[in-house]
């Protein structure tokens, strides 16, 4: 398995994401509830009734009726209120004598002040829409961290593998030492008694292969967990270990990090939104001034059941303004100053961030150049660690030399072969890190989360 392949599994099967993801299109329902606002709601409740009545020596009477009313709401941008009402009814008895009638009314109900205006209505919208973008770039920061945790521990699998195959190496070396004393040993050039030593290192490598074996398989449970598989499943890794170079400008990667980390982001859209609030705020302390209007119709019919009687008997309409204020209320002042304590307390929370963002930039460049050069030194520590232990290995061959000089060597091959490859993990890990800082994980892997539709459902 290579590692993009892992991220990918990751994206497909991990849970969390997949709650993450749900959660989405619940967010994503609540903004389309919320840009329905200025759609016209109605309802239309009708009925139809039977009733029976006997009075002491009297004959029973029956009645029949129905009732038809419906009803349109339309909430204007401008913040008007219109109504539409349409009340039919009528009644039959048992004389089948019949009667309807119906009222037929319209009303608007404009704000002037506190309510009124385009931009004040449309702001609830505008934060409908603000907090889905937040959910957005919640679920871009859930989808990063998973992936860069997946990332470290397929990293993590190959750090495994790869000491797995140095203990498998320095097994096979401590071996060929056993051999080569006994070969001097039937030559009459060394003394059975040290033999000791090269099996005691024979042994030594074998716990640690175990070792080996064992942290290989954590590992790769913890991995299988990740990408949500089967836990009999073998991964072996494919993707090589290899040193990529970057360049790092400060300037460049400070403006990345901030059009793309999902908490700054937030933070802006924070500081939007306590805006918006502070607006709702000093408009909800303004006086109530509506202009209403309405028209009304009432009409009866000769038949029971008749939702369009066609014999108007009156109508009306009414004009005028209604004014509300507000005496006392010492509460709309402590909505304004607890909305501008929340727009300053965003500002600030922005500032610090940014600030602290900055400050992340720079431990990720220091972390990545120190890396890179623990990466050359370790190379250059094995190097010579492989050279010293061949012309150890041929001073024993001539008896120039003794076991313990040997295993020593090879034990401090094995340690500067390990801290190669640690160093080398270590560093292509900074790099993942310094993309978690920037929040260009997804665009490193070309990774998109799409504005969510409105499905049927989940």
């Amino acid at each position: 398995m290579t590692l993009p392949e892992a991220v990918l599994l990751a994206v497909r099967n991990n849970i969390g994401l997949r709650n993450a993801y749900l959660g989405g299109v619940l967010d994503k329902y609540e903004l389309w509830v919320s840009e329905g606002k200025f759609v016209p709601k109605g309802e239309i409740n009708m009925g139809v009734n039977r009733s029976r009545t006997r009075a002491p020596n009297k004959d029973a009477s029956m009645q029949d009726s129905f009732t038809l009313q419906p009803q349109l709401i339309w909430k204007a941008p401008t913040g008007a209120d219109f109504r539409f009402t349409w009340n039919a009814q009528g009644s039959r008895g048992n004389m089948l004598d019949e009667s309807g009638s119906a009222d037929l009314g319209v009303s608007v109900t404009q704000p002037l002040l506190k309510g009124g205006g385009v931009s004040i209505n449309r702001i609830s919208v505008e934060l409908a829409r603000s907090r889905y973008e937040s959910s957005r770039q919640g679920l871009r920061s859930t989808l990063s961290s998973t992936i860069g945790e997946v990332i470290r521990t397929y990293r993590s699998l190959m750090l495994a593998r790869g000491q797995l195959e140095i203990e498998r190496r320095a097994l096979e070396r401590a071996r060929q030492l056993v051999q080569t004393n006994r070969e001097q040993i039937a030559a009459g050039r060394m003394a059975r008694q040290d033999l000791i030593q090269a099996e005691a290192d024979v042994a030594s490598r074998e716990v640690a292969l175990a070792s080996s074996e064992n942290s290989l398989d954590q590992t790769r449970l913890t991995l299988i967990g990740l990408l949500n598989l089967d836990s009999n499943i073998r991964i072996h890794p494919t993707e090589p270990i290899e040193v990529v170079d970057v360049e790092l400008d400060y300037g460049r990667l400070l403006a990345i990090a901030l059009e793309q980390r999902p908490d700054y982001l937030q933070a802006r859209l924070a500081l939007d939104n306590s805006k918006l609030e502070l607006r709702l705020a000093e408009n909800d302390s303004e006086w109530t001034l509506n202009l209403t209007a309405s028209r009304g119709i009432t009409s009866r019919s000769e038949r029971w059941i008749d939702p369009l009687p066609r014999q108007p008997i009156g109508e009306g309409w009414s004009v005028g303004i209604d004014l509300i204020v507000p005496l006392f209320d010492r509460s709309q002042r402590e909505r304004r100053v607890s909305a501008e304590v929340q727009r300053r307390q965003a500002e600030n929370s922005l500032t610090e961030l940014r600030e602290r963002i900055g400050r992340e930039i720079l431990n990720a460049m220091r972390d990545i150049e120190i890396q890179r050069r623990q990466v050359d030194l370790s190379r250059r520590s094995r190097e010579l660690q492989e050279q010293q232990l061949a012309v150890e290995r041929e001073k024993l061959n001539l008896g120039r030399s003794t076991n313990f000089q040997v295993v020593q060597f090879q034990n401090d091959l094995v340690n500067a072969q390990n801290a190669e490859l640690n160093s080398i993990v270590s560093y292509l890990n900074a790099l993942t890190s310094l993309d978690e800082t920037l929040g260009t994980t997804l665009e490193t892997w070309r990774i998109e989360i799409a504005d969510l539709p409105i499905p049927a459902g989940p």
